[in-house]
């Protein structure tokens, strides 16, 4: 993603709050992660405060209520309980395993049963007394903690609304509007507080992804070579020592190919450093084209390049150079009223061997490409060492 686009995005959000397309999933993911945590933990709460209220009904009682009151206490802490227990196991049995809207759905369904039994509860605790704790308090947690569309909280605060007006109205109705009023606003305001705060997790989850989509250009940019396109060093020294230890553990055979253009800078000073800059494009091009995927192709320095081919012996390295050079020769460079060609030095990795000096190898049989006239593939260790790398 561009900074333009990445741009666009958010103020989508901030101005629509709507999720753009290309980071719904992302999005989604996230929510799912944020709710299995949040009601994992939200659920264990709930068990042990249901218990612990059992445990208190059971053994020691406050002021005497009378046995249908004590009973329904009973059932709806019960409930909570069996429901936390229940959903806390589901969830965990589900998470990643099933797709993300059917664990979502489990999720939204423990929300309701928990809301439900909350807004009861207060039903309830407004026989004895006016006490709205059990309802705002569900309410404002469900918000909270869940992560999900917009609709779904006006949904859940018209639930709890329903079920304390039927309460409300059929045993409460003689108390008057301001005994009604607490609840209202408990809905409303939990409706209001869920919408904002899903707005801004939206909205920081669609930053924390474009930061992460830059991020990872940075990186890209980072370990490219800006002229030609093709890895820099800095990954190939990087890239060179994993594979290192990866052919240590596995013996597949690993080689690097050396080369770089032949009188190169002959080019430079008869035809400007700007025709010896496509020069060194169109030589990545060519060169990469002849690559597998699994090979990678890296600008060590100056018109020097390498090749590192993985699960390849030396034999296999040395036709690859040679379908390689045979490539460059045939290629037309523009701009160069003669031929161009390069020249090539193969070495495979020994047991135990360093990159460097894997690399050192290489380079030696390049020196032996260029003294045996050029435009030639010479492999590590077939003319011995040379004393001193010659000039392009």
């Amino acid at each position: 993603m561009n900074p333009a686009a990445g741009r666009r995005a958010v103020t989508t959000v901030f101005s629509q709050n709507k999720i753009p397309q290309t980071m719904r999933y992302q999005v989604l993911l996230a929510q799912r992660e944020q709710n299995y945590q949040s009601f994992s933990v939200a659920s264990i709460i709930a068990f042990t405060i249901s218990v612990i209220y059992i445990l208190q009904l059971l053994y020691a009682p406050g002021k005497p209520l009378s046995p249908w009151m004590d009973t329904a206490y009973l059932a709806i802490f019960a409930s909570l309980a069996g429901c936390s227990l229940f959903f806390f196991l589901l969830l965990h049995w589900l998470h990643e395993r099933f797709p993300i809207r059917f664990e979502s759905l489990f999720v939204y369904l423990y929300a309701f049963l928990m809301v439900a039994l909350s807004t009861s509860l207060t039903v309830l605790d407004m026989t004895h007394s006016r006490e709205y704790t059990g309802m705002f308090v569900g309410l404002i947690a469900v918000s909270v903690l869940l992560s999900g569309p917009g609709p779904l909280y006006a949904a859940l605060s018209c639930l709890s609304l329903l079920i304390f007006s039927l309460g409300f109205f059929c045993l409460f109705r003689s108390e008057g509007l301001n005994a009604y009023l607490p609840g209202l606003v408990s809905a409303a305001v939990s409706a209001a507080i869920g919408g904002m705060m899903q707005a801004g997790r939206v909205h920081n989850e669609v930053l924390k992804i474009h930061l992460q989509d830059l991020n990872r250009e940075l990186r890209e940019y980072s370990f490219r070579d800006p002229l030609t396109g093709v890895r820099n060093r800095r990954f190939l020294m990087e890239y060179l020592d994993q594979q290192r230890l990866f052919e240590n553990r596995h013996s597949f055979g690993l080689c690097v190919v050396i080369f770089d253009i032949d009188h190169f800078k002959k080019v430079n000073d008869s035809l400007g450093h700007p025709v010896g800059d496509v020069v060194l494009k169109e030589l990545a091009m060519v060169t990469q084209g002849g690559l597998r995927d699994s090979d990678m192709l890296a600008r060590y320095g100056g018109e020097e390049f390498m090749a590192v081919l993985p699960k390849t012996a030396i034999d296999d390295g040395v036709a690859v150079s040679e379908r390689l050079r045979a490539a460059v020769e045939g290629h037309s460079f523009p701009g160069v009223p003669w031929h161009i060609t390069a020249s090539f030095g193969v070495a495979q990795l020994r047991s135990d061997e360093t990159v460097e000096s894997l690399i050192s190898r290489a380079d030696i049989a390049l020196y032996w490409s260029k003294k045996d006239g050029r435009n030639r593939v010479s492999r590590a260790g077939e003319h011995g060492n040379a004393p001193e790398l010659a000039e392009s």
